[in-house]
C-alpha cells in the first residue's frame, strides 16, 4: 500500500506511513466492522516537532521539510458564539425605521391616492382632516384649562418708572406727590385658584413703606372679600351681582359659550359627523395646481375652488341643524347645562339659551325642569329650521380657494364674496403661509369694495425659521379712503420658539413700534414744544423667557426716544395650595 502523502510502500495492514507517519486508510468499502486505531501520544512533547520515525527526515515526496505540532490535541474546540443581541438591535431599529417611514410618508400617500377621488371627496377629505387637527388642538386647550382650574403660583411684580415719566406725570399730567417714593417698586405675590375658589395674596414694597393685602372670589356665587392686614381689622364683603348696574352689564353669553364647549368626546364627534354634512353639500368643486404668494415667497399647491350659493348654504346649514336635534350626544352634553343651571338657580343663563325674554316676576319658564327646556330648545331649531328655508334667496355667491399641500394640510384660503344685485359691496379675504427652505412668509388681507371707493387691511409678515425659532418682522397696513397706503405699525420678531408658542407660551421678543399711533396721541395731548419729539414714535416691548414651568416677561412702554415705565413679572408654578377663606367681614364700605 503506497502512502498517498510521500508515496513510500507501506504493508497492507499498516495504520501509518512508515517515512512520513500519515495515517493509512485501510478500511475496505464492503468493511462493516468498527477499526478504531489506538494511538498513545502521552510521551509526545507538544512544544517539539516530532516525525513519526526519528531516524527518518521529515521531508514529503517533493523533498519539503515538515513538522507535526500536536499542541491541537490538548486543546478544546472553541465554538463560535451565536451573535443574537446585535441581530435582535438591528432588526428593531430596521423595524422602528419602518414604522416611523409609514408614519411620515402615509399622510403623502393618501392625499396622493386621494387626487384620484372626486374633487368633492378629496376636498372633505382634506377638511375632515384639518378639523381633526383642530379638535386635537382644541382637546389640548381643555387639558390646559383643566390644569388651571386648579393651580398656585408665586411670583414678582417689578415696576420701573422712569425720569421721562416722572416728568411726563409732574408737568403736564399735574400730578404733585412726590413719585420717587414709587423706586423700586414691587409686587411679591401669590395666586391660587382651586375648585371655585380663588385666593391672592399680594405684598406691596416701596422705598419706605410695604403694605399687605389679601382678595378671596368664590366664583359660583360671585362674592368676594378684600382684607388689609396691619391696616383693618376686618374684611370687607363685596356681592358683585348687587353692586349698582353690575347684574344689567353682565354679559351671560360668554358663559354660555363656554358651557356649550364640548368635552372631548364631543369634539371628535362632531368633528367625524358635521365636517361631511357640510362638505358633502358643495357640489361643485373644481381642483388643479395653482400657486399662491404670502409675505413674497410663493407656493405651490393643490387648489380646490368651490362655488357657496344661497341653495348650498341653505341645505348644508338645514342638514347640521336636523342632525344636531338628532344627536344623542349632543342631547346629552346640553341637558347637563340645563341641569346645572336649574340646580344653581340660573334663570337669567336659562333665559338666553332658550332664546326667551325673561321678567323675574312672570317669567313662565322658571318651574320647568332640564327636560322641558331641551324641548324649547329643540322648537327653536325646528323654527330655525323653517325661517332658513321659507326665506327668500337672493344672487349671492361665496368663492372659497383652498391651497393644500402634498400631506393634505391647508396653506391658505382665498375667500370671494360676490353680493347680489341690491348690495354691491364685495369683500376679498386671503389668509395663509407659504415657506420654502428656511425662508417663511405669511399673510392676512382683506378688501372691502363698492362701485365708489375700496379699503384694504394688511398682516404680512416675512423671516426665518431656524430649527424651531423665527426671526422676522410683521408689517401691518392699511388703505383707508384716501387710495393711499398707510403703515400702521411694524413688529420685529427675535427667537421667538415655535413650538412653545404652538403650547400658548410666549418665549421670544417682541418690538412694537408705531408712527401712525404716535399721532393720533398728539391729537388728544399737549406737550407744549415738545410734543413732536416725545409723540414721534410708539414703543411696546414684550421680552419673554417664559417656559412650561415659570413665565419671566418684561414689558417696557415708551414715547419718542425714551422708556416710560417697564414691568418685569416672574412666576414659578406650584401645586395649589389652600385657600383660607375671611370669616369676619363687613358689607359696609365706610365702616371698613
Amino acid at each position: 500500500m503506497f502512502c498517498k502523502n510521500c508515496g513510500h510502500e507501506n504493508p497492507d495492514n499498516a495504520a501509518f506511513c512508515a517515512a512520513c507517519g500519515t495515517p493509512m486508510n485501510t478500511a475496505k468499502p464492503e468493511d462493516t466492522e468498527d477499526k478504531t486505531v489506538q494511538v498513545n501520544f502521552n510521551n509526545v512533547n507538544p512544544d517539539e516537532s516530532f516525525s513519526a520515525r526519528p531516524d527518518i527526515n521529515n521531508t514529503d515526496n517533493t523533498g519539503n521539510n515538515f513538522t507535526n505540532d500536536f499542541k491541537s490535541f490538548d486543546e478544546p474546540v472553541k465554538k463560535k458564539k451565536k451573535r443574537l443581541v446585535p441581530a435582535i438591535i438591528a432588526i428593531v431599529l430596521v423595524l422602528a425605521l419602518a414604522v416611523g417611514a409609514i408614519v411620515w410618508f402615509w399622510p403623502y400617500v393618501v392625499n396622493t391616492a386621494m387626487n384620484l377621488a372626486e374633487p368633492q371627496a378629496h376636498q372633505a377629505y382634506v377638511y375632515r382632516r384639518s378639523a381633526q387637527k383642530l379638535s386635537d388642538s382644541y382637546k389640548n386647550i381643555l387639558k390646559k384649562a383643566n390644569k388651571y382650574k386648579n393651580i398656585s403660583y408665586d411670583g414678582n411684580l417689578g415696576v420701573d418708572l422712569s425720569d421721562d415719566a416722572k416728568e411726563l406725570l409732574t408737568e403736564f399730567a399735574g400730578v404733585n406727590a412726590d413719585l420717587d417714593m414709587l423706586d423700586d417698586l414691587s409686587f411679591d405675590y401669590n395666586y391660587t385658584a382651586k375648585d371655585d375658589y380663588i385666593g391672592l395674596d399680594l405684598t406691596a414694597n416701596a422705598s419706605d413703606y410695604s403694605f399687605d393685602a389679601e382678595l378671596r372670589v368664590d366664583n359660583q356665587t360671585n362674592e368676594l372679600t378684600v382684607n388689609l392686614p396691619g391696616i383693618s381689622e376686618n374684611a370687607l364683603y363685596v356681592d358683585l351681582e348687587e353692586q349698582p348696574g353690575m347684574a344689567e352689564s353682565m354679559d351671560y353669553s360668554a358663559i354660555i359659550y363656554a358651557l356649550m364647549l364640548p368635552d372631548e368626546e364631543l369634539a371628535d364627534h362632531i368633528v367625524e359627523e358635521y365636517i361631511d354634512i357640510i362638505f358633502t353639500n358643495i357640489e361643485h368643486v373644481e381642483r388643479e395646481r395653482a400657486a399662491f404668494e404670502a409675505g413674497g415667497v410663493t407656493k405651490k399647491a393643490t387648489c380646490f375652488t368651490s362655488v357657496i350659493d344661497y341653495d348650498v348654504f341653505v341645505d348644508a346649514t338645514v342638514a347640521v341643524l336636523e342632525s344636531v336635534s338628532e344627536d344623542k350626544m349632543i342631547e346629552d352634553h346640553i341637558l347637563t347645562v340645563f341641569e346645572d343651571a336649574v340646580d344653581d338657580g340660573n334663570y337669567e343663563l336659562i333665559a338666553q339659551l332658550v332664546g326667551a325674554e325673561m321678567d323675574e316676576e312672570t317669567w313662565e319658564y322658571e318651574e320647568l325642569d332640564a327636560d322641558e327646556y331641551y324641548d324649547i330648545f329643540l322648537d327653536n331649531i325646528d323654527d330655525a329650521i323653517d325661517a332658513i328655508e321659507d326665506s327668500d334667496s337672493d344672487d349671492t355667491e361665496i368663492e372659497l380657494k383652498t391651497y393644500i399641500d402634498g400631506k393634505g394640510d391647508i396653506l391658505a384660503w382665498d375667500i370671494f364674496v360676490d353680493p347680489d344685485d341690491s348690495a354691491k359691496t364685495e369683500v376679498n379675504i386671503f389668509i395663509g403661509a407659504a415657506r420654502d427652505g428656511k425662508d417663511i412668509g405669511f399673510e392676512l388681507s382683506v378688501r372691502v369694495e363698492d362701485k365708489y371707493s375700496y379699503e384694504d387691511f394688511f398682516v404680512i409678515g416675512k423671516g426665518e425659521i431656524k430649527g424651531k425659532k423665527f426671526n422676522g418682522e410683521i408689517d401691518i397696513s392699511a388703505v383707508l379712503g384716501d387710495d393711499k397706503e398707510t403703515e400702521i405699525a411694524t413688529i420685529d420678531c427675535k427667537d421667538v420658539d415655535l413650538l412653545l408658542l404652538s403650547d400658548g407660551i410666549i418665549n421670544g421678543k417682541f418690538t412694537f413700534e408705531s408712527e401712525f399711533i404716535a399721532k393720533e396721541l398728539a391729537k388728544n395731548f399737549d406737550f407744549g414744544d415738545e410734543t413732536d419729539q416725545i409723540l414721534s414714535l410708539f414703543t411696546v416691548t414684550i421680552d419673554s423667557k417664559s417656559t412650561e414651568d415659570k413665565a419671566d416677561v418684561t414689558l417696557s412702554l415708551g414715547l419718542g426716544d425714551g422708556n416710560l415705565v417697564s414691568l418685569h413679572l416672574t412666576a414659578k408654578y406650584a401645586d395649589p395650595k389652600s385657600i383660607e377663606l375671611h370669616s369676619d367681614y363687613t358689607d359696609d364700605a365706610e365702616d371698613w
